[in-house]
C-alpha cells in the first residue's frame, strides 16, 4: 500500500491511499498454497516413475498460474485443495459461496494429458467435460457468468470508502 499526494488543478492537495497489492496478494497466497501442496504430494507421482513425476511437474508449472488467475477472476475461494494422487493425476478443488469447481488432470506419457472439469452451483452440475486447459478455463468463466456469478475485473486500486476524500471541491 502506498500513499499518493495529488494536486487536482491546484485546487487543494489530497492524500489518497492506494491498495495496489490486494489482487496480487490473492494470487500470491493461492500460488503459495498450491506450491506447498505440490511439494507435499508430488512424491506420489515419483513412486510410479520419474517420467510421471516430470510430466506432473511440467503440468503444474505450465498451468497452475493460469488456473489461479481464472479462479481469482471469479472470487477468492473459501476453500482450496490441490492433491496429487498415485493414480497419476492432479486434482484442484475450489469452493466458493454457491459454486464448487473441480479440475482434474490425468497424466499420460503417450499423448496430451486429459483434463476433466466439473463445475457446480448449489450442488447442481452446470459444466462437465473433457477440455484442454485454456478452453476449459474460458468455459468455466462463461458458465460462471451465465449462472449469476460476478467477474472481478481489476479494480481501480482505490480503497472505496476513501474515494470521497479524493474529491475536489
Amino acid at each position: 500500500m502506498n500513499t499518493c499526494l495529488t494536486d487536482y488543478n491546484k485546487l487543494k492537495p489530497v492524500i489518497c491511499l492506494v491498495n495496489e497489492d490486494r489482487e496480487n496478494s490473492k494470487f500470491e497466497d493461492l500460488k503459495h498454497f498450491t506450491e506447498l501442496s505440490w511439494n507435499l504430494y508430488s512424491n506420489r507421482l515419483g513412486d510410479k516413475s520419474t517420467e510421471f513425476y516430470r510430466a506432473g511437474a511440467n503440468e503444474f508449472d505450465l498451468n497452475n498460474n493460469q488456473i489461479i488467475e481464472k479462479v481469482i477472476e471469479m472470487d477468492m475461494p473459501k476453500k482450496i485443495s490441490l492433491s496429487v494422487t498415485s493414480d497419476k493425476s492432479l486434482h484442484y478443488t475450489f469452493m466458493f459461496n454457491d459454486f464448487t469447481l473441480f479440475i482434474e488432470t490425468f497424466l499420460t506419457l503417450e499423448s496430451e494429458n486429459d483434463t476433466y472439469i466439473e463445475f457446480f452451483k448449489n450442488d447442481e452440475v452446470i459444466l462437465a467435460g473433457k477440455y484442454d486447459i485454456e478452453s476449459g478455463l474460458e468455459n468455466i468463466i462463461n458458465t460462471y457468468k451465465k449462472n449469476g456469478g460476478y467477474i472481478n475485473f481489476p479494480s481501480n486500486n482505490y480503497i472505496s470508502n476513501l474515494l470521497d476524500a479524493c474529491e475536489t471541491e
